[in-house]
């Protein structure tokens, strides 16, 4: 996957506006595009796949050149150059790319399992943001009144309907509802902060405003059941491609201690005479990857733990 499909994947978590999406939804996925983590994951999500691939290439083409002069005096001086390509066994390759396949696979369920996560961070603030808006809309409500109480009880109080002690307690309560009001709208402050940060340091205005102060409204089907949500979880997925992933790599490792071969042309000048012939080599195995074969039969063990969490 490459950023480039992010906005395909990001269609499979939100609903499309032709599909009859609100408002709220709309404001979600263009939170989930903005997002900068989001993409980070994306370009990231390819290394391990592209690292194998990397390594599953022939090696660049040896040339050699010789010269050597004769000894003593008189003899024929001799030349001679060589062009060798080196390979893996032929089951390497194959290997790797199945690694490369798995690699993918596993990196994909985890770049889905961060966007489902990123969705559940984005509309959790969302309703905050609603809930926010609604006690500060009550709290003005409540504050206006209580202007209207004081400016009540100051004239009545000046007239003698009214003692002044109810006013001055109509003055202190009228305070507590400013204040109230004023941590309201510094909590305001903070939560379009974040949402400003999700949003890729973007304006948010636009996606406040679709918000409105009502909320969401989302229907859980009832036939849904405990294996099912396993079975759909991302997460457990990624958990279950990484152990084929690990398992791929330990079939790389084994078969990368099988040997080499080099192939080669030589040609050789010597004097009037010419030689051309070609060259045949063989790379010892090396049997220190044993450890590296250690390493992914370890992964592959931790993967299937975690799929098993």
């Amino acid at each position: 996957m490459t950023l480039r499909l992010l906005p395909l994947l990001l269609a499979a978590f939100i609903p499309p506006v032709m599909a009859g999406a609100t408002p709220f939804d709309e404001a979600l996925a263009e939170v989930m595009n903005n997002n900068l983590s989001a993409r980070a994951e994306a370009s990231r999500s390819q290394i391990t796949a592209e690292s194998i691939l990397g390594e599953n290439t022939l090696e660049a083409p040896e040339a050699s050149f010789s010269h050597v002069w004769g000894s003593p005096k008189g003899t024929v001086n001799k030349w001679s150059i060589s062009v060798s390509q080196s390979f893996d066994w032929p089951g390497v390759y194959a290997a790797r790319r199945e690694a490369a396949r798995t690699a993918s696979t596993a990196s994909q369920y985890l770049l889905e399992s961060t966007l489902l996560d990123l969705r559940q961070e984005t509309r959790t603030l969302f309703i905050d943001i609603i809930h926010n808006t609604q006690l500060i809309e009550m709290q003005s409500e409540l504050a206006e009144r209580m202007n209207q109480m004081e400016a009540y009880y100051k004239k009545a109080a000046e007239a003698g309907a009214e003692t002044r002690l109810d006013y001055n307690k109509t003055v202190i309560e009228r305070i507590a509802v400013h204040r109230e009001l004023h941590t309201l709208e510094a909590e305001r402050s903070t939560l379009i902060a974040t949402l400003e940060s999700l949003n890729g340091g973007k304006d948010v205005s636009g996606i406040i405003s679709k918000l409105g102060n009502a909320y969401p409204i989302t229907k859980i089907p009832t036939s849904i059941n405990e294996a099912t949500i396993r079975e759909r979880d991302p997460q457990y997925a990624a958990a279950m491609a990484g152990v084929d992933a690990a398992k791929s790599m330990v079939k790389v490792e084994k078969r990368s201690r099988i040997p080499g071969f080099s192939i080669g042309y030589e040609h050789e000048n010597e004097g009037e005479e010419r030689f051309n012939g070609f060259s045949i080599g063989i790379t010892l195995p090396v049997w220190s990857r044993k450890h590296q074969i250690k390493v992914s039969t370890l992964e592959a063990e931790a993967s299937l733990f975690d799929a098993e969490l």
